[in-house]
C-alpha cells in the first residue's frame, strides 16, 4: 500500500514538472501552477493514479501563501491610500462579476453555490483551490474555469489595453529571495496553519 502510494506520488510530481516547464516554455501566466494543475487534470481523467498526500499539499499551500502575503509591502499601502474611490468601484465591480456569474453557472450548468464562487473569485486561484481542498465546492470544476478565466485575462488583456492607447510596461517591483528569515517564516506558517485547521477553518494553510 505504502509503495503504490509512493509510486502515485511520484507519477504526480513528474507530471506537474512536465506540465509546469512546458508551460514556462510557452510563455503562459503562472506558469507553474496553470501547466502542472492541467496536465495531471488531463491525466486523472486519462484515469491515471494521480494523488498528494495532504501534509505536501499543505506545504505547498503554505509557500504559495508566504509568497502571496511578501508582496504587501509598506509602499503598496502608502499608494492604495490615495485611491479610495478606485479600491471602491473595485470592490463593487468585483463582487457584481462574482454575483452575476455564479448565478450563471447555478444557473445554466448546475454547479453548486460553493463551486461557482469559488470559480468565478478573480485573482483568487490558490485560495480558492485551498478552500476547495477542504472540502467546500468541486475543485475540479474549480480548477478549470480558473484556469480558463486567467489565459483569457492575460491572454486578451494587453491587445485590449494597446487598442485603448494604454502603454505597456514593466512593474517595479523589488524581489526579495531565500535566505534563513524565508524558512523561519514558512515554519511558523506551518504551525499556524496547523493550529488554525483544528478549527475547522477552510484554507488554514
Amino acid at each position: 500500500m505504502q509503495s503504490s502510494s509512493t509510486k502515485s506520488l511520484l507519477i504526480t510530481l513528474v507530471i506537474g514538472l512536465s506540465g509546469a516547464l512546458t508551460a514556462a516554455w510557452l510563455n503562459l501566466p503562472a506558469a507553474a501552477l496553470i501547466g502542472s494543475s492541467l496536465l495531471v487534470s488531463i491525466a486523472s481523467l486519462y484515469r491515471i493514479t494521480v494523488d498528494i498526500p495532504a501534509w505536501l499539499r499543505n506545504i505547498a499551500f503554505t509557500v504559495i501563501g508566504c509568497s502571496l502575503g511578501s508582496s504587501i509591502t509598506k509602499e503598496a499601502l502608502n499608494h492604495a491610500i490615495h485611491w479610495p474611490i478606485s479600491l471602491f468601484v473595485l470592490a463593487v465591480a468585483v463582487i457584481a462579476i462574482m454575483f452575476a456569474c455564479s448565478w450563471m453557472l447555478t444557473r445554466f450548468f448546475s454547479q453548486s453555490a460553493e463551486t461557482a464562487v469559488l470559480a468565478t473569485s478573480p485573482g483568487a486561484l490558490a485560495y480558492s483551490l485551498g478552500i476547495a481542498a477542504g472540502g467546500i465546492g468541486d475543485i475540479r470544476s474549480i480548477l478549470v474555469i480558473q484556469n480558463i478565466r486567467l489565459l483569457l485575462v492575460t491572454t486578451l488583456l494587453p491587445f485590449v489595453l494597446d487598442n485603448f492607447g494604454f502603454e505597456l510596461g514593466k512593474a517595479n517591483i523589488a524581489v526579495i529571495t531565500g535566505g534563513s528569515g524565508s524558512i523561519v517564516v514558512i515554519l511558523i506558517s506551518l504551525v499556524v496553519g496547523v493550529s488554525i485547521s483544528r478549527w475547522k477553518i477552510p484554507a488554514s494553510f
